[in-house]
């Protein structure tokens, strides 16, 4: 849900290079995302970029 809200909102916006962070996010799957998003897990450092501030800042206005 959260990754479909966010998508249709942000994903035409998204530069190329932004595109491929967004991607590299989804191959991690839902469950690895919404735990980084919690706090639950650390996201490991080439995953924690611009793309995953905006999926974290959107989370919260859900």
């Amino acid at each position: 849900m959260l990754l479909g809200q966010f998508a249709n909102r942000y994903l035409m916006k998204l530069k190329d290079e932004q595109l491929d962070d967004y991607e590299a996010l989804l191959a991690q799957g839902d469950q690895n995302i919404l735990a980084w998003v919690r706090g639950d897990l650390q996201i490991p450092a080439n995953l924690n970029g611009t793309v995953f501030s905006l999926i974290k800042n959107f989370s919260t206005k859900l």
